[in-house]
Formats: structure tokens, sequence, C-alpha cells
């Protein structure tokens, strides 16, 4: 089964049409017609907020377990996948990562803990090859670093697969240099890579210990934005947000334009919390009232036996007759993130990261999740929770 076919069951008629449109939708409906669903089990949209024009990039999360790794390792011989997609550069280096990552010999084989592939779809043009950045996940836990002893070799080394070269001694300074910096409670959890771009600019994803950390983090490695006019912006910002990272361009040096990746916990009054920082965007003029009611439309969690059988995935299948009838399978539709640029002296573009995981949970767990969060569900009649057999 093509994870298009998941998306035309339970994710296209659940969201909101201000947020992706027809046009993306077609364009992200090709790009997945050719990616097994198996591949992944969390996957999602980015969404821009500042522009009424309903439109979005296409992202999905492939981790080491049940399926992803073993998936992607296979990727050049699966038949879901078009060959010609691996005539080209970027696809190789894809492939090249995913052998070194299902290798046992490798670093990277248990101590990268997924991969993300993001589809920029106004790049992607009518039967072009689509080529996505790259991201790996490492370790950000103190422990994990010490398991790992260096937590800049594994960065190198994922960035070295990927190129299949060796770092430049600048780039590396530069990398040296920001994991220098990083006091306990701060740590790198994600690298990525435009990995068809000919210059390497290599994006680093921090996650911070609180917004008081970020200036003085920032300070440590020689960032040359303006500190007053981002303390003054993160000022107004902080009282609206639980947690926060920070996204880094790098190449011989730190970029000036820095990401702030805003994160609410999941508790009863998230979604009060989004609904203000969704106002406060539209005060600075990144969010649009369009996007804004859109966004808060997403949350939602979706019975899978609402669909006949022949919707579900074979491996869906198996699973539901081992477990039997006590767990459902379920979509779950979250804002995962709001990341805000800002570059200069101010704030530059709001996008929203939208989720859509599977879960395995019992009718408990999702009344659970329901009340916490106050979702909306859309669940079949049925008394059971698998299809009948």
């Amino acid at each position: 089964m093509q994870l298009s076919q998941i998306l035309r069951s339970v994710v296209i008629p659940h969201l909101p049409k201000d947020l992706i449109g027809e046009k993306s939708f077609r364009k992200i409906l090709t790009v997945a017609e050719c990616l097994p669903e198996k591949a992944t089990n969390f996957f999602g949209f980015e969404c821009p907020l500042g522009v009424q024009k309903p439109s979005s990039d296409f992202l999905l999360r492939i981790s080491r377990k049940p399926y992803g790794r073993e998936v992607l390792s296979n990727l050049e011989t699966n038949d879901a996948i078009p060959k010609e997609w691996f005539e080209d550069i970027a696809w190789q280096k894809v492939g090249a990562f995913a052998q070194a990552w299902s290798d046992p010999k490798s670093a990277l084989y248990d101590q990268a803990d997924d991969i993300w592939l993001e589809f920029d779809m106004d790049q992607t043009r009518p039967g072009s090859i689509p080529i996505p950045s790259f991201f790996f996940g490492i370790p950000h836990q103190k422990e994990s670093f010490e398991k790992l002893r260096n937590q800049l070799a594994l960065m190198s080394l994922g960035l070295e697969t990927i190129h299949g070269e060796t770092l430049a001694s600048s780039t590396l300074n530069a990398l040296h240099q920001i994991v220098n910096a990083m006091p306990d409670g701060i740590g790198v959890f994600q690298v990525g890579t435009m990995i068809s771009r000919p210059q390497h600019i290599y994006r680093l994803c921090i996650m911070m210990d609180g917004f008081s950390t970020i200036i003085p983090f920032l300070d440590a490695i020689g960032w040359n934005g303006d500190q007053l006019m981002l303390q003054k912006a993160l000022n107004r910002l902080s009282p609206l947000v639980d947690y926060v990272a920070l996204d880094l361009d790098v190449t011989d040096t730190v970029g000036s334009k820095i990401g702030l990746e805003c994160y609410m916990r999941g508790t009863k009054n998230a979604m009060e919390k989004w609904e203000v920082l969704l106002e406060f965007l539209q005060a600075e003029n990144l969010c649009v009232p369009e996007k804004a009611r859109g966004i808060l439309g997403v949350p939602k969690i979706i019975n899978h036996s609402i669909l006949p059988m022949h919707l579900w995935a074979p491996h869906h299948l198996e699973l539901a007759k081992l477990i039997g009838r006590k767990y459902g399978s379920f979509y779950y539709h979250t804002i995962n993130h709001i990341k805000i640029n800002f570059e200069a002296d101010y704030f530059t573009q709001a996008k929203a990261y939208l989720g859509i995981a599977h879960h395995w949970l019992s009718i408990p767990e999702v009344k659970e999740i329901v009340e916490n969060q106050q979702l909306e569900t859309i669940i079949s009649n049925n008394k059971n929770l698998q299809p009948t057999y």
C-alpha cells in the first residue's frame, strides 16, 4: 500500500481547506504515490501562515522501528519507488545514508534515531523527480552523549555519509564551536542538509533549556545578529510558549537567520495556548485569520475502523488480528509546532507544522487523550475497535 491511500482516506477529508489547497494536495499525492505507507507512522505538512493562498510542503519521518529503516534501505529494489528517482544524485545520497544506517557496524545504526524527508512542493514540477531536504535525528540527552562520547562525531559521520565527502575544516570548526558552547540541558536533536544543492548548508535543530538560554548561547557561538532586538522579540514571545527549539544554518559560520520552534505540552489548555499564540502572530502580521482558523481546526483523532478493510495496510491488518479488539488503530492529527523566523531585527515569517501520527490505542486511552486535549473525535459507529473479519 502506498502512502497516498492513507492521505486520501484519513487525512485529506479531515483537514481544513484553508490550509493546504487542492493544488498542493495534488502535488503531494503525486509524491506519496511512490512512497510505501509501511515506511512511516508519522508524517505531516508545513504551512506558511502569513499568506492567504492555501499551500503546503510535505514531510515524513522514517524511524528505526518498526519498519522504516528496513523499507528505506531497500528503496532501490522496491517496486513502489520509481527506479528513475535513483538516477538523481540526491536520491543516491539518501540511499547511501540508508545503507549505512542499516549496517550494525556503523555508529549510525543505533545512534541515528530517525530521518525526515521534506519535499518543497513549489519546487516540485509535474513529471520531475521530487528532491527532498534530508534530516537525521540524534540523541540529545546528556547520558546519550556519554555513550556516544562525542555528539560532533555523529553529526560529522552523518553529513559525510550523505554527501560522500569529508566535511570542510571550516565547517567542522563551526560545528565544534556550537557543540562546545552547549551547557547542560541543551542539545542538537536534528541535523539537516539540502542534498540537491552544490553549496552545503547544514541545519541544526537545538532543543533549548528555556528562552533565557538563547541569547547567551548565540553570543557564545559568535552569532552576528542583533541581540538587543532579538531579546525584545523573545520577551514578547516567551510567555506564550511552553518550550522552544532553536534552528541554525551553518556553513563555515553560523547564519544570521534563526528559527524558533514553538511547542505546547499536551494538556487540557493546549488549544487555548495555540489560539493565544496565533493571535500574537496575527498582531505581528505573521499570520492571516484564515490560516489561524484552519490551524485550530486541525487537531482530532480518527478511528481507522471507519474505513473498509481494503483501505487498511496489510501490516496493520496482520497486527489487528494479533492484538484482538482491545486496541484500535487511530490516526492522530496534531499541531506539532509553529516555527517563527527571525532575521535582521524582527520576526520575518511563521509556519505551522502539522503532524499525522498512527497509534494503537485502547478506548480508555482514546478517551483520556480526547478529554485532556479537547479533541474532535471521528469514530466508527461499530462497538468494536477493529474491523470484522
